[in-house]
């Protein structure tokens, strides 16, 4: 590995390469929907608690 990193920059000092320090999405970010909700409140606080199901859903509890 060492070897290849070697080369790689020997290569890249050769013949003037330059690096964008981008990611490959970067000029998507227009186009793509929020990865994150910019809401503080979202989702709803009604999907945040917890389930609990209807009494007739209930067995009674086994002696």
């Amino acid at each position: 590995m060492k070897e290849l990193v070697a080369l790689w920059d020997e290569y890249a000092r050769t013949n003037n390469v330059v690096l964008p320090s981008r990611g490959p999405f970067e000029t998507l970010d227009d186009q793509l929907p929020a990865r994150v909700p910019d809401d503080p409140g979202f989702p709803p606080l009604v999907n945040k608690r917890q389930f609990v199901p209807p009494k007739d859903m209930l067995a009674e509890p086994k002696p």
